[in-house]
């Protein structure tokens, strides 16, 4: 008999299940070279994955559970996070704030000084767009504790973060996509 927590199973096959569909659905292969010259075999197209109903739903349900015990507000940095961000804010009750058109340094939305804010991210690969985020979150009286993210493409961005004080937990490495 074991004695594992069948809810916890549960969850960790639905990770599964939701890796194995966002290796199919987004993972491209070829040959890419990103905005920062980077090279890579693959690419995530994260488009393919957050248009889809049921990935969405399923993808920001497991990154709801990852969010810290003490959250005030879910901020999104892009039209694709905000429609993770507003999934999660469904599940949990958490208020939104969503980034401003045209301007990725001011969020709409309700924010108080001292409030505790995660940084929901879609993929983070050099990190720029979410310290970004995070530093203009911070200026707007808010605190960035985490930023929660679909996928950490490993190219340094979640040690930057990190360097800055905020913890990240990303759903899925790059590598565990395969």
């Amino acid at each position: 008999m074991s004695n594992r927590d069948p809810f916890h199973l549960d969850m960790l096959e639905q990770r599964a299940e939701l890796a194995a569909d966002l290796e199919r659905a987004g993972m491209i292969r070829g040959s890419f070279i990103f905005a920062d010259g980077a090279e890579s075999p693959t690419y995530f197209d994260k488009y393919l994955v957050l248009s889809r109903p049921g990935m969405l739903v399923r993808a920001a349900k497991l990154m709801a559970e990852e969010l810290p015990e003490q959250v005030d507000r879910l901020a999104s940095t892009s039209a694709a996070t905000a429609a993770l961000a507003s999934q999660m804010a469904v599940a949990t009750g958490v208020q939104l704030l969503l980034p401003r058109e045209g301007d990725g340094l001011r969020f709409g939305g309700e924010i108080y000084s001292g409030a505790q804010v995660v940084l929901v991210e879609d993929v983070i690969s050099t990190g720029h767009r979410a310290l970004t985020s995070v530093h203009a979150l911070n200026q707007a009286g808010g605190v960035v504790s985490h930023v929660l993210c679909m996928l950490d493409r490993e190219r340094g961005g979640a040690h930057r973060l990190e360097a800055a004080g905020v913890v990240v937990r990303p759903l899925f490495r790059e590598r565990e996509l395969g």
